[in-house]
């Protein structure tokens, strides 16, 4: 092997370097078990210098938050280009699941995996014009349904593939009818909620 300075790995620029080690992670994510991704793993993948890593980011764990926040963006994108169908977790949505999951048995803080406001606001409108929730909605009466969708998407993310006795076609069939029921019955909902909040005490 040729162990001349010219065959050795040319610099990459840090901002490039960032991004190569992030693709890769989630590269990772999608091919092996996630307590394998380790930083000599993804620098192999990377075709980089583990060093590298540790020049990109403080910590392995920094690296692996910047490669959720990808996956964040991603969900949003396509649920901005109308992939999938309601009430139903997204591909990408199901390797965030698990990913967000594994992150957090393994240690990271609640406080680093936290989404950000903005992601939060533009994923709960996206659901919602998936959903046919109604603009005019009472935002209280919005904010336990998005309470509500969210629980039903994870749970179809992170428990039904370990429960599928609880979790069968017919039971997440009819669970999403009822969830759409619901939404159709948002109007009268907003209208008991304003009730109940203006009546005296």
């Amino acid at each position: 092997m040729d162990s001349s300075p010219t065959a050795r790995r040319k610099p990459v620029p840090l901002a490039e370097a960032k991004e190569v080690l992030i693709q890769s992670v989630l590269c990772l994510v999608q091919t092996i078990p996630l307590p394998e991704i380790t930083a000599r793993r993804i620098a192999q993948q990377a075709d980089m210098d583990p060093k590298t890593i540790f020049r990109c980011f403080s910590t392995l764990d920094d690296l692996f938050v910047a490669a959720l926040r990808v996956l964040e963006q991603g969900i949003v994108d396509d649920l901005a280009k109308g992939a999938g169908e309601a009430m139903t977790p997204l591909e990408i949505s199901r390797t965030y699941g698990r990913y967000a999951s594994w992150l957090y048995m393994s240690g990271i803080s609640p406080a680093s995996l936290a989404v950000s406001g903005e992601f939060l606001d533009r994923l709960r409108q996206l659901t919602f014009e998936r959903s046919g929730v109604p603009q005019d909605a009472d935002e209280r009466v919005k904010d336990a349904l998005f309470v509500l969708l969210m629980s039903f998407l994870q749970a179809q993310v992170n428990t039904a593939p370990y429960q599928p006795e609880i979790f069968t076609p017919q039971a997440v069939g009819d669970a999403t009818l009822l969830l759409q029921s619901l939404v159709g019955r948002l109007p009268a909902l907003s209208n008991d909620q304003a009730v109940e909040t203006s009546s005296p005490d």
